[in-house]
């Protein structure tokens, strides 16, 4: 008895401590653009590492959904850890690996804002490890039924996808920081490159795991790169048309793997 008051003590503690964990890097994204850090917003900073990667100011709205994802996932976390039902939803290493993210997610802005581009790097790399490590752990887990996909699965994979995108976007922005000339290769070209690498991810994601909203956020960072691209003054027509190609590859698997998905019965939730 004590053993289990004990566990879930501590896991009522790092669920209080998610939230409040959650609110501060929340706070901290805020103030980047509403001070904003360094006399820089987060955009103005991209703009000194200007490349053909980085997709239209609209994209980045996505931010807006995964805060509110990720609002649902520390409230259910400390839901679950309340009520006893988290056995099979959270563990006490996923609540600790999530409480990490937030702490490096608010350091990259910190580096990112005072241009500190290679340091920036590193913590994304460090960024994109404990998204991957939360996304092993979370599959492993019992995540059956409509709420716990919109309060913990959906929300890491959402978060997943966006940080596998950005830290491209990021390693694309240090080497041109450090006049990289990408051996020779035009930046167009290593532009495409880039974007196949994320569809290969994408689709990597779609046929191992059947992991729609990761790749929903692929195709909505294409979606940005065909807005940025034919925005401006000169169209790099290679670029768009492999965008919507990938878009079109990536929308009819999602479609199929939605088709494919097995149907199953609602699970009542805890």
């Amino acid at each position: 008895m004590n053993a289990a008051l004990s566990l879930k003590t501590r896991h009522v503690l790092l669920a209080s401590l998610n939230i409040l964990f959650y609110a501060g890097m929340l706070a901290v994204n805020a103030l980047a653009n509403a001070l904003p850090i360094n006399g820089l917003n987060t955009g103005d900073v991209s703009a000194l590492y200007p490349n053909l990667f980085v997709p239209a100011g609209l994209t980045f709205s996505i931010w807006a959904l995964i805060y509110l994802l990720l609002f649902f996932y520390v409230v259910y976390g400390l839901y679950v850890s309340l009520t006893d039902t988290f056995d099979g939803v959270i563990t006490l290493k996923t609540q600790i690996i999530f409480s990490l993210t937030c702490f490096v997610n608010a350091a990259w802005i910190f580096l990112w804002h005072y241009k500190l581009i290679l340091l920036s790097e590193l913590a994304m790399l460090l960024f994109l490890a404990l998204l991957i490590r939360l996304f092993l752990d979370t599959e492993k887990l019992k995540l059956h039924g409509f709420i716990k996909a919109v309060a913990v699965k959906i929300p890491v994979s959402v978060y997943l996808g966006w940080i596998t995108v950005a830290t491209i976007a990021n390693t694309t922005a240090l080497l041109v920081a450090r006049g990289w000339n990408a051996w020779g290769i035009p930046e167009n070209i290593w532009t495409m490159i880039m974007m196949t690498a994320a569809l290969v991810i994408a689709v990597l994601m779609l046929s191992k795991r059947g992991n729609v909203a990761f790749s929903l956020v692929v195709a909505w960072a294409l979606i940005g790169i065909i807005l940025k691209r034919t925005a401006q003054e000169y169209v790099y027509l290679d670029i768009v048309t492999a965008a919507y190609a990938m878009l079109a590859v990536l929308t009819v698997l999602i479609v199929i793997t939605l088709i494919k998905r097995p149907k199953v019965k609602p699970v009542r939730e805890a």
